[in-house]
């Protein structure tokens, strides 16, 4: 199967004026076409940062990206936002929508820009106005609509181009749980109907029940791809009190220098297996 996203040892530092900060550590993994992964992880972990990268908006350290074949990084800076604008939907966590435009305009600015007719933007809003209730929302301005509202609009104007990508920074966040399932049944009919790349990052479980896979990191760094299923019990396991303190305690004794880093790396397996085989037991 082919793969929409290819993002091949990423890393991304910086550099402030008394520390240095890691937000992306040696980073790879594939998302095929016509599938849909969550990128899960705590606030602070780099899930921004990693999308910010994919979509060409941020470019890394070192290690580079793929997107629909295309070395972005490679790419002249024109022919990169060629590709943006008409093949990839980025859903914005702070929703980046123009002050001085309607929600309506909001969302049929970028669909004229790749050629589309007032009539055609029209014809395909018809599919989202009842299932996100975005069609009372049209002639307002974007400092008139609630949190919820702007993430709607925002999250149309990007997947309205029926882009071969879509990257969605937390946009559920803000949504009730009825339109929240409404925007996950949306982002999975994208990728079988067309084929869409999805990867959405969130640290909300529910994403998990719509997604193929999912790619978790902490602090900047891949943890591994998971089962969604499998995932679900470690979200579990962050909830378990015993279990954080006895990693912290071996996090402890590392930076003391009490054990070495292959110690620590063995304890905290055995110690992980331990406590996913308990929630095993009682689920």
């Amino acid at each position: 199967m082919e793969d929409g996203i290819i993002v091949k040892n990423c890393t991304k530092v910086y550099h402030g004026v008394s520390d240095r900060v890691v937000a992306v550590a040696n980073v790879s993994f594939s998302v095929p076409r016509g599938e849909i992964y969550c990128l899960m992880g705590p606030s602070g972990s780099g899930k921004t940062t990693l999308l910010n990268i994919i979509s060409g908006y941020l470019e890394p350290d070192t290690g580079k990206v793929f997107l629909l074949r295309e070395d972005i990084f490679s790419m002249p800076k024109e022919e990169r936002l060629k590709l943006r604008l008409s093949r990839l939907g980025y859903v914005f966590q702070d929703f980046k929508l123009v002050s001085f435009l309607s929600a309506w305009e909001n969302i049929a600015l970028p669909a004229i820009s790749m050629g589309l007719s007032e009539e055609e933007i029209n014809e395909r809003l018809r599919f989202f106005e009842d299932r996100l209730k975005i069609k009372k929302l049209y002639d307002k301005l974007p400092n008139e609509l609630s949190y919820g509202e702007r993430q709607r609009i925002a999250f149309v104007r990007e997947v309205i181009k029926s882009p071969e990508v879509i990257l969605a920074d937390e946009p559920t966040s803000n949504l009730d749980i009825d339109l929240k399932i409404e925007v996950l049944k949306i982002l999975k009919e994208l990728g079988v109907k067309n084929k869409s790349t999805v990867l959405i990052a969130s640290h909300d479980p529910i994403v998990l029940d719509y997604c193929n896979k999912a790619i978790y990191i902490i602090n900047g760094t891949l943890m591994g791809i998971y089962d969604t299923k499998k995932l679900k019990r470690e979200f579990k396991l962050s909830d378990d009190t015993g279990y954080i303190e006895q990693v912290s305690k071996l996090r402890k004794e590392l930076i003391e220098g009490k054990i070495t880093e292959e110690e620590f790396i063995k304890r905290y397996l055995e110690l992980k297996q331990e406590y996913l085989n308990k929630i095993g037991e009682e689920s």
